[in-house]
Formats: structure tokens, C-alpha cells, sequence
């Protein structure tokens, strides 16, 4: 990757990923710090965490640039975050990097559609990454407002695009269905840190035999569209059916002190730990057994990879992006979205069948193994070059050589 020395590149992303338990912002870092290594040059531009002041410095390689932001994500039911002052932030960087490609990351966010009027105002090459692969399990209402944003929005951001990455097949069907050619998508997985995800040197009694019961674990941002209330449901019904369990919620979002009432509500309090943010998420998973991904739409999910990687058997959702990860009854199980009964049933039969849910843990293992971060980066890498010689008009700033 010698000869991609040189390229500049002008990432935007939602959040800075620091403190992140995952998303877009997660697999943007991880691409671009690779990304460093090789001689490409990034400057990435995120919102910083609420109540925290702008900041800019360098961090693996990477420029990183943080402006304050405005969370609407408990008003919409799903993330979105609005960057203050992202656009004229953006120009001035423009001015200052040069940068020869922009990679936007998520077609959902602010700061993509303002890449996507910076790509078009100033003749940049944009390339897009998507992550979102389905809607059919959305509630009604954030459904039609995300097929609405798509339709309108998300295809004037595709159509500005010169390459667009998708991080899963089932992504790349999907932003298909939005008139992108299949010609300009390409399918670049998500990774997984095999060192900083792996199972433990050896796991505690087995469930049956310890007081405390199944552990389970979600990992995520608490927002509706994750699910973390159906496994709040889920851990109730086990209660109710004498089955001995806990569940570890690790993560926060703008539903944690709604959350944190229902348990009381239901009657769960004592069974529920909020570990909030962490930056070691793999030392939390390798104390539980299962991992739940109740979500109602996905793209490839890290929080399913990093939870196969340590071992856990992985219980999620069937729907897009997750069903790229896991064969039902192979490496994992998957339960119809908003099913907190169906997704209690497959708990209690794991706690009951403890050789099985080893034999879907080290499956799943297998699957995570194939899943490498250093081969994401260098495919990104490939689309991103790929990208910036593609450009339809150049302006003089930027109508110069490409690394060959």
C-alpha cells in the first residue's frame, strides 16, 4: 500500500469515536488509523460527546476535529445528532487539507449530507460509506421518515457519489433498491480486533451451576431502534419462568433513565447492571455468556462480531445485517424483531442446553475469525483512490497527481 503514500482525505463522521461501544464512528477510526499507517492522510470531522468542549488534535495519524453537537435522537426514536457550524467547519478544512477525496460515513447523518453539498460546491470526489441495510422492522412512523430521507436525501447523497462502500451484501441490496449501479458499490466488511476481542483463558462455572444464572449482555447506544427495551421484556419473562439470569447493559443513549425506570417497573432492578460507555468492551463480554441484538435494523454489526470473537453465543434478530452474520441454529439464533417472548424462549433453552450454546459460541467464533480490520482498511483504501480519480470536474485547488 506504499503507492497510496500522499492521499489526502477529508473523513466526516457522526461523533468522535472515543468512548464509543461502536457504530459508524467505531469502524471509521478503525479503518482510517490503518489508513494512517499506510501514508494516507485524514482529517476526520465528528460531534463530540455532550457537554464536552470542540477539540482538534492528532491521534494515531488521524487530524481529528470535534464540534459540538445537538443529540435528537429521543425526539426521532432513532440516532441522529445535528453538528453546530459542521458545514463552514468543513470549507475551512477544505481550504487548509486539499484533501483529493471525501469519505462520508453513514447515509443517515448530518454531517454526510453536508460532505455531499462540500463534494458538489467545490468539485470534490465523494466516496459514501453505507451501514444501514433494511427498514421493514422500523415502528411505522421513524419507517416512513427514514424511507422519506432515503428517497430524497439519501439519493441526492448517492447520486454525488463516486464510489459507494457497503459493509454488508445485505447494505449493498438495499442502497441497490435506491438506483445506485451495481458497478459503483463495493462490499467491504467490518473487522473485528482479534486480540482486544477473545475468549477468556477459561469461563466460570456454567451457568446452571452458579447462583446468578445465564449472563446475558447488550452492547450498544440506548436508542429505541437497538432494542435494549425487548431485552429489559425478555429478562423479565425468564424471571417469570424461574429461569436464573442477569443482564449487563453496556453502553448509553438518550432511553437510559427510561430504561433504568422499567426495570423497576418490572420488577428487574436488582438483575440489570448500566455499565454506561466503556473503552474496554471485550473485558465486559468475556464475563457473560450470551450477547442479545434485538435491533430493528443493522448493517454488519460490531457489537455481534466482538461478542463471537470472545466466545458468546450471539442471540439477534433475523433481519438484514444481522442474518449476513448468523446462520439460525449454526452459529447463533435469530427471533423475530419485537418478540421479547420468542427471544425469553431462546435464553431459556440456551441456559438448558449448555453443550449447544458452546458449540453456537465457538461457530461464531469461527465466523469473527474471518472478519479482519486490516483487510477493511485496505479495501476502503482501493475504493477511496479509486474514488478521487473518478471525479466527474476538478477545481485548480484540486486538478493535481494521484498517488499511482
Amino acid at each position: 500500500m506504499a503507492t497510496l503514500a500522499g492521499l489526502r482525505v477529508l473523513a466526516c463522521c457522526e461523533r468522535i469515536p472515543f468512548g464509543s461501544c461502536g457504530g459508524s464512528d467505531h469502524v471509521a477510526w478503525q479503518i482510517h488509523r490503518r489508513l494512517a499507517r499506510r501514508g494516507i492522510e485524514t482529517t476526520m470531522v465528528a460531534a463530540v460527546a455532550r457537554g464536552e468542549r470542540p477539540m482538534e488534535e492528532v491521534r494515531d495519524g488521524v487530524r481529528l476535529v470535534g464540534l459540538p453537537a445537538i443529540d435528537l435522537s429521543a425526539r426521532l426514536g432513532g440516532q441522529a445528532t445535528l453538528v453546530h457550524r459542521l458545514l463552514p467547519t468543513l470549507r475551512k478544512l477544505f481550504d487548509d487539507v486539499r484533501p483529493q477525496v471525501i469519505h462520508a460515513n453513514s447515509l443517515h447523518f448530518h454531517s454526510t449530507l453536508a460532505a455531499a453539498l462540500l463534494s458538489r460546491t467545490r468539485g470534490i470526489p465523494m466516496v459514501t460509506t453505507a451501514h444501514l441495510a433494511g427498514l421493514d422492522a422500523l415502528p411505522r412512523a421513524l419507517r416512513l421518515a427514514t424511507g422519506g430521507y432515503e428517497q430524497t436525501l439519501g439519493r441526492f447523497i448517492l447520486r454525488g457519489s463516486a464510489e459507494v462502500i457497503a459493509v454488508s451484501q445485505s447494505v449493498a441490496d438495499h442502497i441497490g433498491q435506491l438506483g445506485v449501479p451495481a458497478d459503483r458499490v463495493t462490499v467491504v466488511p467490518n473487522g473485528v480486533d482479534l486480540d482486544a476481542f477473545s475468549p477468556p483463558a477459561a469461563r466460570s462455572a456454567h451457568p446452571e451451576e452458579r447462583a446468578g444464572g445465564l449472563r446475558i449482555a447488550f452492547v450498544g447506544r440506548l436508542v429505541g431502534n437497538k432494542g435494549p427495551d425487548v431485552a429489559l421484556s425478555a429478562l423479565a419473562e425468564l424471571r417469570n419462568r424461574g429461569v436464573p439470569a442477569t443482564l449487563e447493559v453496556i453502553g448509553d443513549g438518550p432511553l437510559r433513565r427510561r430504561l433504568q425506570a422499567h426495570t423497576a417497573e418490572l420488577g428487574v432492578a436488582d438483575l440489570v447492571t448500566f455499565a454506561g460507555v466503556t473503552t474496554d468492551v471485550g473485558a465486559h463480554l468475556r464475563t457473560a455468556d450470551v450477547l442479545v441484538r434485538p435491533s430493528q435494523t443493522e448493517g454488519m454489526p460490531l457489537a455481534v462480531l466482538e461478542a463471537m470473537a470472545c466466545g458468546l453465543c450471539v442471540v439477534a434478530t433475523n433481519i438484514p445485517g444481522n442474518a449476513d452474520l448468523i446462520a439460525d441454529g449454526v452459529n447463533g439464533l435469530l427471533v423475530r424483531p419485537d418478540r421479547p417472548l420468542q427471544l425469553a424462549d431462546r435464553l431459556a433453552w440456551l441456559f438448558r442446553h449448555p453443550i449447544e450454546r458452546r458449540a453456537l459460541a465457538a461457530a461464531g467464533r469461527v465466523t469473527a475469525a474471518g472478519h479482519g480490520w486490516d483487510e477493511a482498511a485496505d479495501r476502503t483504501a482501493e475504493v477511496l483512490l479509486r474514488g478521487a480519480r473518478q471525479a466527474r470536474r476538478r477545481s485548480p485547488a484540486t486538478r493535481q497527481a494521484l498517488p499511482t
